[in-house]
């Protein structure tokens, strides 16, 4: 994939013209935008190139915003990095939120914010686990439980309880966050922490054997990889592959009809290129020795107990 910054104002109309129906009546060619401009773009600059709706406005931007992503991600994102920024992001939602909630149902603006804030950083820590490396060769299944404490974490901002129990709920939910969070950074091997995500160039013999998973915010994951798909595709294409590109169209920030779209276009040989987590020869493991069980750190303290050892009877897990 070639750098956003060095796109031809035809790439960025191509770009643009996939991300929404929507958006089909705007003269995308004729803004004559390169790709520095593009990563440039705000809200006044559209206005300035008659994009004034809201809702089209923050489609574009929401795209732009997944391609900065993109390349910053790629230098700075890892399991390390993930973790350590949802950990961070709990204890300051914990202080934040400490006698700020009322006896009323609508929570103070700027935490129903930070709580956004802190779901996004959850969500980004679960798609990498997702990927191969931590969901086939390691056993991350149980940190799953962080999407499930976020939907408690929402459903408890918005009860209409008394403020002594809304505040504990959410602190309590916050320290199982957190503890997940411990658990990851000290039981997990250094190489397994500091893996970064690549982007490589892969080909595809049929489209129509891969399974894809697209999230609320148009990521496009590989979920399957279906036995008509050639052996040496089956090899390079992973579960947890993230879709960034097809053929030379760059998918970033598409719906998923688009994408499918896209895949079928040319069926007989499709070019992807993926943001993969690479699997070494012999890949980094998380040995049971040095593993503890997620159950007994979601029922309290901050470090339950290694898998070597029993579980309590009353362990979920």
């Amino acid at each position: 994939m070639d750098p956003v910054e060095t796109w031809t104002p035809g790439k960025v109309a191509a770009w643009l013209r996939g991300l929404d129906e929507s958006l089909q009546d705007y003269p995308f060619e004729n803004w004559e935008l390169p790709g520095k401009y593009l990563l440039q773009l705000c809200p006044h600059s559209l206005e300035a190139l008659t994009v004034w709706p809201l809702g089209h406005q923050e489609l574009i931007l929401d795209g732009v915003e997944q391609l900065r992503a993109l390349s910053s991600g790629l230098q700075t994102e890892n399991l390390q990095s993930l973790t350590e920024g949802l950990l961070e992001g709990t204890h300051a939602f914990q202080s934040l939120v400490q006698g700020r909630l009322g006896d009323y149902a609508e929570a103070p603006a700027d935490v129903l914010s930070a709580a956004v804030e802190l779901v996004r950083e959850a969500r980004a820590l679960l798609f990498w686990l997702n990927r191969y490396l931590f969901s086939h060769i390691n056993d991350f299944s149980a940190c799953q439980e962080i999407g499930e404490l976020c939907s408690e974490l929402g459903q408890a901002l918005q009860e209409d309880w008394p403020a002594a129990e809304k505040e504990s709920t959410v602190l309590r939910i916050c320290g199982q966050v957190a503890r997940i969070c411990h658990t990851i950074l000290s039981c997990c091997p250094e190489e397994l922490l500091e893996q970064r995500a690549v982007l490589e160039q892969v080909q595809l013999d049929d489209p129509l054997g891969l399974e894809i998973q697209t999230t609320n915010n148009c990521q496009h994951f590989v979920s399957q990889v279906g036995s008509q798909v050639s052996t040496e595709s089956r090899l390079q294409i992973l579960p947890g592959d993230e879709i960034v590109q097809i053929n030379e169209q760059v998918v970033v920030g598409w719906p998923r009809k688009n994408v499918v779209r896209e895949l079928l276009r040319e069926p007989a040989r499709v070019s992807l290129v993926l943001k993969k987590i690479p699997v070494p020869e012999s890949p980094p493991k998380v040995h049971a020795s040095n593993r503890l069980c997620f159950g007994c750190v979601l029922m309290g303290g901050h470090h339950g107990h290694f898998l070597t050892s029993p579980c309590p009877p009353q362990c979920p897990i």
